[in-house]
């Protein structure tokens, strides 16, 4: 799995129920540490974002460092 595959379950997810989608990569759950959005679809879709900058910006050792 790809990190795509991982963001777009969890947009897809967030659009469609207020639960959490689970399973969020590791840079994913950086981002919700980190950035600390609300936990409305907003707060989700936005974690997924920063997410997603993170994976491609940042090697997997790294952001499991952060």
């Amino acid at each position: 799995m790809n990190v795509f595959d991982g963001a777009a379950r969890a947009g897809l997810v967030a659009l469609h129920t207020s639960g959490d989608a689970g399973g969020s990569t590791i840079a994913q759950q950086l981002a919700k540490q980190l950035y600390r959005a609300g936990s409305d679809l907003g707060g989700t879709l936005e974690q997924v974002g920063l997410g997603l900058k993170l994976s491609l910006s940042y090697s997997k050792p790294q952001i499991l460092e952060m």
